[in-house]
């Protein structure tokens, strides 16, 4: 589990094939990586990986063609910046929302306004996770824990008030207009939902 809290950017700097996978190496600070060890779970932009090497600054991972279908992983380059969370410990803080890294869809930055230091953001989303997106909601986008601002008039997107740490501390701004992103809706949301549509449906009704 994850809090959505991005503790740092980390650079790629390996991408390789090999029997039907992807490779993603990554290259941290060494304090991000202390005490790792291979099998542990790691956030890179939302997406749970485990480790399956490491070094005293870098980390791989392997990425099942499942991995790329579902996610954006595959489109990550050498020398890209993906959003980086160590699973939570016991007892730690979380700043954020419960977050698990299994993403539910991929979702694209339509626009994204300058506000002073901070961002106007709006991200357009599959449609069948839009009876999931709430305002003043969770999201989680590339690994990010953010509240909803605003439903799109045409209920295609969602709107995203980004203030200067997210930015500084994220790639949003790196990417910009038209990047790909990482959506994973909030669980509890998903349950609320579908336990309310499967209890009215009998009636012929839904909250869809």
């Amino acid at each position: 589990m994850y809090s959505g809290i991005v503790q740092t950017r980390a650079r790629v700097v390996g991408v390789d094939e090999h029997d039907g996978a992807l490779n993603v190496t990554v290259q941290v600070g060494p304090d991000h990586l202390k005490d790792v060890k291979i099998g542990a779970s790691i956030a890179l932009d939302g997406v749970c990986m485990t480790v399956v090497d490491h070094s005293e600054n870098t980390v791989t991972f392997n990425a099942v063609q499942a991995t790329i279908d579902a996610t954006n992983i595959g489109d990550r380059r050498v020398g890209d910046l993906l959003n980086f969370e160590r699973s939570l410990r016991f007892g730690d803080e979380n700043g954020g929302h419960a977050v698990s890294g299994h993403i539910y869809g991929v979702g694209r930055i339509a626009s994204m306004t300058k506000v002073g230091r901070g961002a106007l953001v709006f991200v357009e989303a599959p449609s069948d996770l839009m009876p999931f997106i709430f305002t003043k909601g969770f999201i989680t986008v590339d690994g990010a824990s953010l509240t909803v601002g605003r439903i799109g008039t045409n209920g295609a997107g969602f709107e995203l008030n980004l203030i200067p740490e997210t930015l500084r501390q994220t790639v949003f701004e790196l990417r910009g207009t038209n990047a790909r992103v990482n959506l994973e809706v909030d669980y509890q949301t998903v349950v609320i939902v579908q336990s309310i549509n499967a209890a009215i449906k009998r009636q012929g009704q839904s909250i869809e």
